[in-house]
């Protein structure tokens, strides 16, 4: 049976869990994309995409406009012949400038490394090593002025020095995280990274393919290919503007097990007195991390508002609070209407948002009447719920401004306004009485990460 039977190419874009479709799927469903680009492509935000990889690109640059089309990207794409992806760059003649691409992607590997440690290097011989390895990325770097998502080095197959490889300065793998560490400090604005290290450790044993570099110069398996697009779009819709920026969430069986209308305070599963419990805690811990790196939570929940606001005043367990949340919005009205209504309350399209819910009928019925959310059942097990998220990289980021820290707060003091002028009688004398204060400054060190944000939303 054909692997993509039960899954159309429709719903295989507005699925968070995209990455975790077979390569064989996802190959198919990319082909079907191609036939229809010319009837749809026109909705989404154009952009060139150049793959400059220090491998053969051709099988990853297959899938490539599937999983950029899922993050909302119309991309043409192209590839950087073999062997020459540093070389065509520094060349102002070559085919990569006459794309005129909107965004690079630069995939080194290992082999791109210029310099290798010995076994008895010592620190100043590694600093050394480290300092000659930067100054190619950096003029590679002076000049591409678009948007960059590079590769870090991904660790080798194999380790000279055993369990102490990554721990010395003889040891390759120590000498790639110093190259990495570099290469992140050191890269200018528009620079973002993929953390292969991480990559790897996701895909597990799969990601090395020895056999297959030595036949056709991909580094890794097939079945890292659909974890490795999934990171990379997520970096570019990063980049351009287009990440989600919105988290909704349900109550019951989400934040904590079991129904706080039917149980009550003390008969929900939250803490550490039960592993279920414990697990529920640890996903609390996971979202207040998202909150703090600028994530918009909101509650919505079939529940009275007054007992669904009783765990967060009253229970002893509770990571998040309702300060943590722009919109808290529990009532029984269909969960569609209702996520309607916060996306008009926050001025964000649906389009920045992802919901999750233990309810499949739920889940089911957002996912028909709001396609452009992105919609994730959490069903089983909670120890899962984190790293179920986490995989989807719904909220990709490039560089954390203080603005990103405090966007929650400033939803909730939007909502607060939204909420007096329909309270007031007299809009007029409402606005007049904010006295706003308008505040010009020249670009500083410390506006540049912001001015880079605001200028992709603009793009958006």
């Amino acid at each position: 049976m054909d692997a993509t039977s039960t899954i159309s190419l429709e719903d295989a874009l507005r699925d968070p869990l995209l990455g975790k479709q077979p390569v064989e799927t996802l190959q198919r469903l990319a082909k079907r994309l191609t036939k229809s680009q010319a009837k749809d492509g026109e909705s989404f935000r154009a952009a060139n995409i150049a793959i400059q990889g220090g491998f053969t690109v051709d099988f990853l640059s297959e899938l490539m406009p599937l999983f950029l089309r899922h993050r909302g990207l119309h991309a043409t794409i192209r590839n950087a012949p073999y062997g020459a992806f540093q070389t065509e760059i520094l060349d102002a003649s070559s085919a990569f400038w006459e794309f005129d691409a909107d965004l690079v992607f630069l995939l080194p590997t290992l082999r791109d490394l210029h310099h290798r440690p010995q076994p008895t290097s010592d620190d100043s011989t590694i600093d050394a090593l480290v300092e000659a390895e930067l100054k190619l990325w950096h003029s590679l770097w002076e000049r591409l002025e678009m948007p960059v998502v590079q590769f870090t080095i991904a660790p080798g197959p194999t380790r000279s020095l055993g369990e102490a490889d990554g721990l010395y300065p003889g040891g390759e793998l120590h000498y790639i995280r110093e190259v990495n560490r570099r290469l992140v400090r050191e890269a200018p604005s528009h620079v973002s990274f993929v953390d292969t290290e991480r990559l790897a450790i996701q895909v597990g044993p799969g990601w090395h393919d020895e056999r297959l570099y030595r036949l056709a110069k991909q580094p890794f398996s097939m079945e890292a290919l659909p974890t490795i697009a999934n990171a990379l779009a997520a970096s570019a819709a990063a980049a351009l503007g287009l990440s989600r920026k919105a988290l909704i969430v349900d109550l019951d069986n989400t934040l904590w097990g079991g129904e706080i209308g039917d149980s009550g305070l003390d008969g929900i599963a939250l803490g550490p007195e039960t592993a279920e419990g414990e697990s529920f805690v640890a996903f609390q811990e996971y979202l207040k991390a998202l909150s703090g790196r600028g994530i918009v939570l909101c509650v919505c929940s079939k529940n009275n508002e007054r007992i669904a606001r009783e765990p967060f005043e009253d229970h002893g367990a509770m990571i998040l609070q309702l300060e943590d949340f722009a919109e808290f919005c529990a009532n029984f009205d269909d969960k569609a209407a209702n996520i309607r209504a916060i996306a008009k309350k926050l001025n964000l399209g649906l389009d920045a948002f992802v919901f999750i819910d233990d309810s499949p009928v739920e889940c089911a019925l957002v996912r028909e009447n709001l396609p452009q959310v992105w919609t994730l059942q959490l069903a089983g097990d909670p120890s899962g719920f984190a790293s179920l998220l986490d995989c989807v990289m719904a909220f990709p980021t490039r560089q954390l401004s203080a603005e990103d820290i405090s966007r929650t707060e400033s939803y909730r003091k939007l909502d607060e306004v939204n909420s007096g002028m329909q309270q007031a009688t007299d809009i007029d004398s409402f606005l007049k009485g904010l006295s706003p204060t308008a505040v010009i400054e020249s670009v500083r060190e410390d506006t540049v990460k912001r001015i880079s944000q605001l200028i992709g939303k603009t793009n958006q």
